[in-house]
């Protein structure tokens, strides 16, 4: 079995410096730390000897305000050596995709004649990138491919199993000659084998031995190589930093996407080739940059990068591009002969790698990585729905449904490099720029992830933009106002009521700004009014009219809210359990409101009957009560989890739970058809047909869609996500989808 190896190295990253870039805006993102990894080989030739080649590794972290700190080895006689710390001390990111390195050095200690860089951090839509730094005269040149780094828990089987298909640069040490090699390897950590196979070029080696694998998925062989896994678990980037057997090699390796079609290819690609002997100019190692624009109308052409930059048009090379067996290929126009570049596809089409370059008949394979300039892409289709749940590893991760009738799905966390939550995750699409949000507690502090115009995530600690954030650590629950207001409330250490709340402002990159207060402190206490001992989650709801609500069950039982109301200046607070007289509650609540002002507060009493404390004008203005289970002699349910809400087109009131015998799904519902005739609930695993791993089994969650469904949402007993859903009316034909199979890993 592997070792596992938990030394977490904190590292960091980098941009490139070129005076040419001088007059480019830096692009503008929320600042955070991620954690990053890059392979690289230099070359340097003194008088006319042969280049000395030198693979290097880098692992390090780029803070906050993008200063860059972390650790450099170089290869060695046994494996890979210490020298010291980083080269550069930060990075400046460029609007265009690229970014630099400011005053660095390079790993042969001497000043660039030239540089650039293509952005490599998953938190800023880059799911790979590299770097190129020339030192002038034919002097020498380096290169690297950089990934940002997966976070802890990597579960080998998952995430490193299975067949990767990769592109290296191999350098023979007793000769000095260099080659592309492109092929596939397999790693099986059961028996700790990676075994490689050439499909152009001869492998150096069939076979590496797995040494360890760490919690993050690097992964270490007795052959003296270094694979690191990347936040979204598409690609590795390896080198051999062993140089006893003459042989050294870095290189990448992508994940075979299940579909590519040609719309997802279109656009800017940033591409550094890393050529070998046998497809270089002239006949030895050389690095070359380049910009490739692959056009909707099916031609390509490539520029050089720095022309480029300065936005000059002169194309070196044009021709056309299809797809292929799952690779791009690129068939050069204007040659008496044959002329094919072959790239394997990454997924999603964000990364391309060098597979083959064939001229007349003669096919070697060519080395290089193209990373797309999602800068300037266009946003994804807007989100219809979007839910919280977690995957096999009990990592969070948003499902979202768009408006392409697809579903997808974002390790938020990976993507966006921010801390991992310590509460249950909440989920929302804000009306005002219709894009998903999520909020959870942390052990950093509250944290607020969100969806970029280009469909990455980005993380913000909201207790950092203020002065005197307060902390709420548990019990988060969030509402929306008529106007578009997010609300977010929970609790403190010492049960405090805390809200966080936009506003109105934005920030420089057009991010909504919250403000906070300790409700309890600031408005129950100085009044002498208490604060509500609560137990377990809390419900937020607002009223049509504005109103702010928080419910929740105390130790013994009873709902309390805290309520503001339009036109008062202070916070209050109910027993409604004592008001409507309602019986002890415990376990799960849920709380929804109907455009007509009628306000339900569900939970189940110790009979296992689903109750209901509710409030409308028509009730006279007083709380009452109503024992659903008992009116429509339906199941007893559990009290572990329950979801209520409305539904618009039938102006329906509903809430799921899970039968207390049998652990079906029990929707209860109301609407206008049935006025006079009260409550009745439907069995939606009967509905759905649901056997097996098509069972609902936890984790409840109701709603309407923008596009006029209905959703029940939860988990089976092997933590897949589930959708049963129907369109028009609850009667209707249900339909059950395994999210957790069908989504698109975004």
């Amino acid at each position: 079995m592997i070792r596992q190896v938990h030394a977490r190295q904190e590292m960091a990253e980098a941009a490139p410096a070129h005076e040419l870039f001088a007059t480019l805006e830096p692009r503008t993102l929320f600042s955070t730390a991620a954690d990053f990894a890059g392979v690289g080989l230099a070359w340097q030739r003194t008088g006319s000897n042969a280049p000395t080649f030198t693979p290097y590794l880098i692992e390090g972290t780029v803070a906050p305000n993008d200063s860059a700190t972390g650790s450099f080895w170089r290869a060695g006689t046994t494996g890979r050596v210490s020298d010291g710390g980083l080269y550069f001390n930060s990075i400046r990111r460029l609007n265009d995709g690229r970014y630099e390195r400011p005053g660095a050095s390079g790993v042969l200690r001497d000043s660039f004649e030239e540089t650039n860089g293509s952005q490599f951090l998953t938190r800023d839509g880059y799911p790979v990138g590299w770097w190129f730094g020339d030192y002038g005269s034919n002097r020498g040149q380096e290169a690297e491919y950089l990934i940002q780094r997966h976070a802890e828990g990597v579960n080998p089987e998952t995430k490193l199993d299975g067949s990767w298909r990769f592109s290296m640069l191999a350098i023979n040490g007793s000769n000095g000659e260099t080659s592309n090699i492109s092929g596939t390897l397999s790693i099986d950590s059961e028996i700790d084998r990676i075994t490689w196979t050439g499909n152009v070029g001869t492998v150096p080696r069939t076979r590496s031995d797995i040494d360890s694998i760490s919690t993050r998925g690097l992964i270490v062989t007795d052959q003296g190589e270094y694979f690191y896994l990347s936040a979204d678990a598409n690609t590795l980037v390896f080198a051999d930093m062993r140089t006893s057997d003459n042989l050294v090699y870095i290189g990448i390796a992508i994940r075979t996407p299940a579909e590519i079609r040609t719309e997802n290819l279109h656009g800017n690609y940033l591409l550094a080739w890393t050529l070998g002997g046998n497809v270089s100019s002239n006949g030895s190692v050389q690095y070359l940059q380049r910009a490739l624009t692959l056009e909707p109308d099916g031609d390509y052409k490539i520029y050089d990068l720095d022309e480029y930059d300065d936005g000059k048009r002169n194309v070196l090379e044009r021709g056309f591009w299809r797809i292929d067996s799952g690779n791009l290929v690129l068939e050069r126009r204007g040659t008496s002969t044959a002329f094919y570049y072959r790239f394997r596809i990454g997924t999603g089409g964000d990364t391309l790698i060098g597979l083959s370059i064939l001229s007349g008949t003669s096919l070697t394979a060519i080395g290089g990585v193209a990373s797309r300039d999602t800068s300037n892409l266009p946003p994804p289709p807007a989100p219809v729905i979007s839910i919280p749940s977690t995957d096999a590893l009990g990592r969070p991760v948003v499902f979202t449904s768009r408006t392409d009738q697809a579903w997808y799905v974002a390790d938020i966390v990976a993507k966006s490099g921010g801390p991992t939550p310590t509460g249950e995750l909440k989920v929302w699409i804000d009306p005002k720029n219709s894009r998903p949000y999520a909020a959870a507690t942390s052990a950093s502090g509250l944290v607020l992830y969100s969806e970029l115009s280009n469909g990455q995530w980005t993380y913000r600690l909201l207790a950092n933009d203020l002065t005197n954030g307060p902390a709420l650590t548990r019990s988060l629950t969030y509402l929306i106002t008529p106007s578009g207001q997010v609300n977010l409330f929970g609790l403190n250490d010492q049960g405090q009521v805390i809200r966080y709340w936009q506003n109105g402002n934005t920030n420089s990159s057009g991010a909504y700004l919250y403000s906070a207060s300790n409700l309890s402190a600031n408005q129950l206490e100085p009044r002498s009014l208490p604060t509500p001992a609560y137990t377990g989650g809390l419900e937020a709801y607002t009223t049509p009219w504005g109103g702010l609500n928080v419910a929740g069950i105390d130790t013994t039982g009873r709902i309390w809210t805290v309520w503001w109301a339009p036109g008062q200046t202070r916070w209050f607070v109910s027993n409604l359990s004592a008001i409507a007289k309602t019986a002890p509650l415990s376990g799960d609540i849920t709380a929804f409101v109907s455009p007509w002002n009628g306000i339900n507060i569900v939970g189940v009493n110790s009979l296992g009957q689903l109750v209901s404390t509710w409030w409308s004008p028509g009730s006279g203005g007083t709380w009452k009560r109503a024992n659903f289970t008992s009116s429509t002699l339906g199941p007893t349910v559990s009290n572990a989890t329950l979801s209520g809400f409305y539904i618009s087109p039938t102006q329906g009131l509903n809430v799921a739970a899970l039968d207390a015998t049998t652990g079906d799904v029990i929707l209860y519902w109301w609407n206008v058809s049935r006025t006079g005739l009260g409550w009745t609930y439907t069995n939606l695993t009967s509905a759905t047909n649901a056997t097996g791993a098509g069972r609902i089994a936890d984790s409840l969650l109701g709603l309407e869609g923008s596009d006029g469904s209905v959703n029940v949402f939860g988990r089976n007993a092997g933590a897949s996500t589930l959708r049963y859903s129907v369109s028009g009316s609850i009667t209707g034909s249900w339909q059950i989808q395994n999210l957790s199979s069908i989504a698109t890993v975004e």
